[in-house]
C-alpha cells in the first residue's frame, strides 16, 4: 500500500529510539528516550544509541566507542536493532 507518510531510517543504524525534549523535565534531564515501535520511553540513554562510529586519527580505520561505558572496539559491536 502507498501513502503519503515516510519515515527515513538510517541504513547502518535503524534504531526504533528517538531522542525526545521534555519541555517540563527538571534542569539537567531536558531530553528522554522514546521508542517508536514498543511506546516505551526511559531516560537512559539505550545501549544501541551509545555506540557511535569514529575513524582512528593515525590509522584513519573506522573503530566503535560507547558513549555510556567507554569502551571502544575495533570490532563493530553486535547491537539489536543494528542493520547488518
Amino acid at each position: 500500500e502507498v501513502t503519503s507518510e515516510y519515515c527515513w531510517e538510517d541504513p547502518i543504524h535503524a534504531s526504533p529510539w528517538r531522542k525526545v525534549k521534555d519541555a517540563e523535565a527538571a534542569e539537567g534531564q531536558m531530553y528522554y528516550f522514546y521508542n517508536i515501535k514498543s511506546g516505551e520511553s526511559q531516560w537512559d540513554l539505550p545501549e544501541e544509541l551509545a555506540w557511535v562510529q569514529q575513524d582512528h586519527d593515525e590509522s584513519g580505520q573506522p573503530f566503535w566507542y560507547n558513549t555510556k561505558t567507554t569502551e571502544s572496539t575495533w570490532e563493530k559491536p553486535h547491537v539489536h536493532g543494528w542493520v547488518e
